[in-house]
């Protein structure tokens, strides 16, 4: 059974962003708690929960008893209310597993529960194995951080000349000024295929560059997988065995693995679309997003950045912790949850900077699964969390309530900081100066006009006839919410560039909040065009492409990969949040530090044998016009052409209900969507046989050229 949208989101958006962000923090809320808890060394009687402290002999005379039940009460909050069909995680002391735990099922059919083996997709924690990979190598003098990538991987070019000047430092910082989205064909169904990566290069020959190299951190998967690539040519040696030889095996990570592995895939926890289970999830950017591990394998990984080892020095893991953000724009440098360092996440993640305690972060998401992992080097902690379903952040959520327990318990935190409680705004006087901030802004996922009021605030509005979402001025630049939850100022950084910055508390009951303190969108310059560039793009207003080079087993099918252009009329020589060149071209023409100005786009239009067809990175779209109707005849064949591209069909209304029976060549697969988008079929998920038509949907093959389909109405 499939009935849940997923994945889709309307508009060319979807182009725009195809990845999984570090992107705003969503306010959360919980509608009630967990009390029970698991008492230690005892299996609870809930389902599928269990918590156990592991080891009596410990280094210190440090305690977990009163962490490890607060952790179990906490993991089944996950489970119960955030989604997570299953929770694994553990706490690291002293080179110690001092806390282990799962909640959820693994296997929600069978009703059977995690263990401590039960493998899960680590997505972006992966960032931190790509970069201890990178600084071994610089130990060792085969790599310098500040020399150009091009002078290791001669055949590394791009369309910009302003590529010579990508460092190796600037790979593992994020600030490399890559477009960062390259990611079709990259996360698969139970499928192994590194073609992302092989054509890597080939990609990025043909982009150009978003900002000036070293100029500004902003999240970037490409910039890893160029570091994996990096780490290949330099060693000879794949990335799988590298991280396998120098890494995982030297610190006995059993259960670490990469899609090249070759591991028992019943240790999978499952994840699920709806009701159905879906296939093993492979993500096939490894160094960027494709390891899996468990969570005490990752504290035994965390265990380097806490003592002397074999696998990384004292000088990298400083190097790692130094404030890599800081040497490009930045914005406010307070309480927050991004500050970059090389590889990590945070190097100063709050709220542990409320006790000067420096924590080092990382998150990971697929569409699967998702992790953190947090350390506290100069208290010898680590903890991890991984989850099928949720997201990374809400594991931070425990990851840090695991943390704050233990350094609480055993004396470190004598109290805890209250947390920053949210009230309604007080207006006051607004300075005219202020008004100086109007015009258009947009960042990856949005455009919007900000207009001041006479009434001390300020309106966003997404369109002309929208009546706007109003923010009030409460003095010393700060413009709050009606809630008070959220702030925004304005801010002009050292590039004469305009920014709105947001700051957001996420109160979380029984959780640690969370606050993120981002720049959130950039103001865009005047970019007047001719008339005849704005009526080609308003000419394909509301019009639908459909991808054709996703292979058969993406991930992505899981929603109709279309996109259709919405044309909102809110600044002249713009569409969207993408800037008009000509009549077929379009660009995201963004330097939005931190994280929104991460994934961008460019849009180029073409037309082969009278049909038009849409570029936007390495996707490639056909326009609906030129999709057919699904044959009617009672049996007929689709063949997939030489150039491998999936073939659409729509589905008239008076197909509505009639039943069809596929049989589906080897490595090849087809879906099946309704008229709003929805799948109701996937071969890759499901058995099903024969398929129930929905009324004015479409129907797309996918498969290697000559993969031929027999199709019969039933």
């Amino acid at each position: 059974m499939i009935h849940k949208k997923m994945f889709y989101t309307k508009g060319i958006r979807n182009l725009a962003k195809t990845s999984l962000s570090l992107s705003l923090v969503v306010m959360l809320t919980l509608s009630s708690s967990f009390a029970a808890q698991a008492k230690t060394q005892e299996k609870s009687i809930v389902a599928g929960t269990s918590t156990t402290i592991t080891s009596d002999e410990r280094q210190s005379n440090w305690s977990f008893d009163t962490t490890a039940k607060n952790a179990d009460g906490k993991a089944k909050q996950l489970a119960a209310f955030y989604g997570c069909t299953s929770v694994q995680y553990a706490l690291i002391h002293n080179g110690e597993i001092v806390v282990s735990g799962q909640s959820g099922f693994a296997d929600r059919d069978k009703k059977k529960a995690p263990t401590k083996d039960s493998i899960y997709g680590i997505g972006s924690i992966s960032k931190v194995f790509t970069t201890v990979a990178i600084m071994q190598l610089v130990e060792k003098g085969i790599l310098d951080l500040d020399t150009p990538v091009v002078n290791y991987i001669p055949d590394f070019k791009m369309a910009d000349e302003r590529y010579k000047d990508i460092t190796v430092r600037m790979l593992i910082n994020h600030s490399s000024g890559l477009m960062g989205n390259l990611v079709n064909n990259t996360i698969l169904f139970y499928d192994p295929d590194p073609i992302n990566t092989d054509k890597f290069l080939e990609s990025l020959s043909t982009q150009r560059l978003k900002a000036d190299p070293g100029s500004f951190s902003v999240y970037s998967n490409d910039g890893f997988t160029l570091a994996e690539i990096l780490v290949e040519r330099v060693t000879k040696s794949s990335f799988t065995n590298y991280i396998y030889d120098n890494i995982s095996k030297p610190l006995g990570l059993s259960n670490t693995k990469t899609p090249q592995s070759g591991f028992p895939r019943l240790q999978l926890a499952k994840a699920y679309y709806d009701v159905d289970a879906l296939p093993a999830d492979y993500a096939n950017f490894i160094g960027a997003g494709g390891l899996y591990s468990t969570a005490e394998d990752l504290c035994r990984f965390l265990d380097i950045f806490m003592h002397d080892n074999e696998v990384i020095s004292e000088d990298s893991v400083k190097a790692m912790s130094n404030p890599e953000y800081l040497n490009g724009l930045w914005g406010n440098d307070g309480d927050n949850i991004i500050n970059y360092g090389l590889g990590w996440d945070s190097v100063k993640l709050y709220p542990f900077s409320n006790y000067d305690i420096q924590a080092f972060a990382k998150g990971g998401d697929t569409y699967s699964y998702h992790g953190n992992v947090v350390t506290i080097p100069g208290y010898d902690l680590g903890v991890a969390v991984l989850t099928s379903g949720g997201s990374s952040t809400i594991d931070q959520l425990l990851c840090n309530s695991i943390l704050l327990s233990a350094l609480q318990e055993n004396g470190v935190i004598k109290e805890l900081v209250k947390d920053p409680t949210p009230s309604a705004p007080v207006k006051t006087t607004m300075p005219d100066s202020y008004k100086s901030y109007a015009g258009f802004y947009a960042n990856v996922m949005e455009s919007f006009n900000i207009e001041f009021t006479e009434d001390n605030s300020f309106m966003i509005k997404y369109n002309n006839d929208s009546t706007g979402i109003e923010f009030v001025y409460t003095g010393n630049g700060v413009f709050k919410d009606s809630t008070g939850s959220t702030e925004y100022t304005f801010k002009k950084l050292a590039n004469g560039k305009t920014y709105l910055n947001i700051k957001a508390i996420s109160n979380i009951p029984g959780f640690p909040t969370i606050i993120q303190d981002t720049l959130y969108a950039q103001r865009l310059d005047d970019n007047p065009v001719p008339e005849s560039v704005t009526a080609a793009w308003k000419a394909r207003e509301g019009k639908k492409y459909y991808i054709i080079n996703e292979k058969y087993s993406s991930q992505l099918y899981l929603s109709e990969l279309c996109t259709s252009f919405e044309f909102d009329n809110l600044k002249e020589g713009y569409f969207y949040n993408f800037t008009m060149v000509d009549e077929n071209t379009l660009e995201q023409r963004l330097e939005l530090p931190m994280a929104l100005g991460r994934d961008l786009t460019d849009i180029k239009m073409y037309r082969e044998n009278g049909t038009e067809y849409l570029k936007a990175n390495s996707s490639i779209a056909i326009s609906e016009d030129a999709l057919k109707n699904l044959s009617s005849k009672k049996s007929f064949k689709v063949v997939i052409d030489d150039n491998s591209y999936a073939k659409w069909f729509k589905i008239p209304a008076s197909y509505a209900n009639k039943k069809i029976k596929v049989t589906i060549p080897k490595k090849a697969g087809f879906a099946v969507y309704d008229n709003e988008g929805i799948v109701v079929f996937l071969s890759t998920i499901s058995s099903n046989k024969t398929i129930t038509l929905p009324e004015g949907g479409t129907i797309v093959f996918s498969g290697n050229a000559g993969s031929t389909f027999s199709v019969n109405y039933k």
